[in-house]
């Protein structure tokens, strides 16, 4: 397997990148990773960036929700999304690390809710967080030089688990379009490298962020067991068939169902006589009243346009002391198409 940064290089190499000042020709050089041909990929190239799109969207929803509470500016950007073994993870933290466990329920069609033991784990750089707690104490958001960033408080901790408590539940929005799932922070634990909550050898899916607050810059990790990733997919295939059997075994009920809600529907139909083309001088001068002369006979045929689409040719006349167009014909929908695709 590949090397693997510890938090403290990550939180350099980013500081490096932002200041300017990373070696330009180390950062070129391309970067090969081995195959594990003993441990394949689990997840799809199309698994990892349906995940990848709905963690985006995350970023994009605690973005603005942190920097209305921190009422600062709060930068967070989707950095990557990396399929590894849960040892790889835990490997890169250190034992002043914090993790937030979050707790996930699933709930069926028939609205019977299905646990997962595996949680969800939440990694933060440690001066983020402090950044964060300088913030919500009425400063600044700047690191306190003096302030061992390696320990926090039970007060800063009760102040951090308040924002977990909030962003956290924001994933509920951001898989609704795929399932019904309820996420809730459950506790935080120091110490990882003692915490074996989920297999070591289990697959992880590990979605990385990065995040500023005024002049700190770090990185917010959350892990995604495989279990879970496991059921979402299942579900989501599960209901994409569904939908498909339910559109290809359409019944004649629900046919007929379904012509009768579009028969409530209201369409515009527009009577076209004629164009006529003026200048624009004379159209400054029109007034009410005025005639323009089309140079048509009142028989001739119009042609009438439904939502925009001509449907009907008709003629001019009036019924009942109203004008009106009586229907002629009705215009080849299926020829017009095709000479335009010719």
């Amino acid at each position: 397997m590949g090397d693997v940064l510890s938090q403290s290089q990550i939180d350099a190499l980013l500081s490096a990148a932002q200041a300017g000042t990373l070696d330009q020709e180390s950062s070129n050089e391309k970067k090969v990773r081995k195959y594990d041909f003993h441990t394949p990929k689990k997840f799809t190239r199309e698994r990892l960036k349906l995940i990848n799109g709905v963690y985006e969207n995350y970023a994009r929803r605690i973005d603005s929700y942190l920097t209305s509470i921190m009422r600062m500016d709060v930068e967070v950007e989707i950095l990557a999304v990396e399929e590894q073994r849960y040892y790889e993870f835990n490997n890169a933290l250190s034992e002043e690390d914090i993790l937030a466990f979050v707790d996930s329920d699933f709930f069926s069609e028939q609205s019977e809710k299905e646990d997962l033991l595996d949680p969800i784990l939440f990694q933060m750089s440690m001066h983020v967080i402090h950044g964060f707690v300088d913030r919500l104490l009425g400063g600044n958001g700047d690191k306190d030089p003096v302030t061992n960033d390696s320990t926090i408080t039970e007060v800063e901790t009760v102040l951090y688990e308040s924002v977990l408590k909030k962003i956290v539940p924001i994933m509920n929005d951001v898989w609704e379009p795929y399932i019904n799932a309820d996420f809730k922070y459950a506790r935080i634990e120091s110490n990882p490298r003692l915490i074996q909550a989920i297999g070591m050898d289990e697959i992880v899916v590990i979605v990385a962020f990065s995040v500023r607050i005024n002049e700190i810059y770090g990185q917010m990790n959350i892990c995604l067991p495989s279990s879970i990733l496991d059921f979402i997919f299942k579900k989501f295939e599960e209901s994409s068939t569904l939908l498909n059997r339910r559109k290809e075994f359409q019944t004649e009920e629900e046919k007929d169902q379904l012509f009768k809600q579009i028969q409530e529907s209201e369409l515009e139909i527009i009577a076209h006589m004629d164009y006529a083309y003026i200048l624009l001088d004379d159209l400054f001068r029109i007034r009410p009243g005025d005639i323009i002369n089309l140079a048509i006979p009142k028989s001739s045929t119009v042609t009438l346009d439904v939502g925009g689409n001509e449907w009907f040719t008709a003629k001019m006349g009036v019924y009942k002391d109203n004008k009106a167009v009586k229907i002629e014909s009705i215009i080849d929908q299926q020829s017009e198409y095709q000479d335009e695709r010719v």
